[in-house]
């Protein structure tokens, strides 16, 4: 299994330009059963619960810590999570993309 930090890294979306990507993304995103959602949701919570909290109820400088935390977590977990489920939904988003990139240019 391969960890993707980046819609770069993705193989199956090399050709394709930063917003196309994202775009692909999107639709792959829109296929995700509802169990999946629901685990990558509840992932979210534990990723960002537990800075929330700790944000709460620091007072000094040591809030940054919770912070940085917080961004290492969404970007180190999430986004590798994300790509993880959408992964068998990609080839279909793909070829999604291109129908309706092909109406447009007609």
């Amino acid at each position: 299994m391969t960890i993707y930090f980046s819609t770069a890294q993705i193989k199956e979306l090399a050709p394709y330009s930063l917003a196309e990507r994202r775009k692909i993304i999107e639709l792959a995103n829109n296929k995700l059963q509802a169990p999946e959602k629901l685990a990558i949701n509840l992932l979210k919570l534990l990723v960002l619960i537990p800075p929330f909290i700790a944000l709460a109820r620091i007072d000094s400088w040591w809030l940054m810590l919770p912070i940085f935390a917080l961004l290492a977590g969404y970007f180190l977990v999430m986004r590798p999570v994300s790509f993880w489920f959408i992964d068998k939904h990609l080839a279909g988003a793909i070829k999604q993309f291109e129908r309706s990139r092909d109406k447009t240019e007609e």
